[in-house]
């Protein structure tokens, strides 16, 4: 056994004295029986769904801008790098691969392998993360 494992062991050993000493101090079994409560699953906010409901209240929100996404915040390029000037002179996937492929997963991903590829720009990407770092 490793020295972490038996350290882990005297560790849990150390905790139910306590837990004992404490009951048998307080004089209460009761908490010994109890199960422990499984915590409650929160879903996380649809914030879209929330902006279309609450539209007419953001509408007249004066800090509207916090709230809402820049609508020029996101553009999209395509690449410079054209599925016919690939980075090999001879292609690494054959013509015919993606009809001979069986699964989907081979199939979608000689596809995208294979059509020209898009780049997503962000605008704001600067304003983006942690605040101490925002540009000045």
């Amino acid at each position: 056994p490793s020295p972490h494992a038996s350290r882990c062991f005297v560790h849990h050993e150390w905790l139910e004295l306590v837990a004992l000493r404490l009951l048998h101090m307080t004089g209460s079994t009761a908490a010994v029986g109890r199960r422990r409560e499984q915590p409650k699953i929160i879903e996380p906010l649809d914030y879209e769904a929330v902006v279309f409901q609450r539209k007419a209240q953001i509408h007249s929100d004066p800090h509207r801008d916090l709230l809402l996404c820049p609508a020029d915040d996101v553009s999209v390029s395509p690449t410079y790098i054209s599925c016919d000037r690939r980075r090999t002179i001879v292609p690494s996937v054959p013509q015919n691969a993606e009809q001979e492929a069986r699964s989907l997963f081979a199939k979608e991903c000689i596809k995208m392998y294979n059509t020209d590829w898009h780049v997503i720009n962000y605008k704001y990407e600067a304003y983006s993360g942690d605040f101490r770092m925002l540009p000045r």
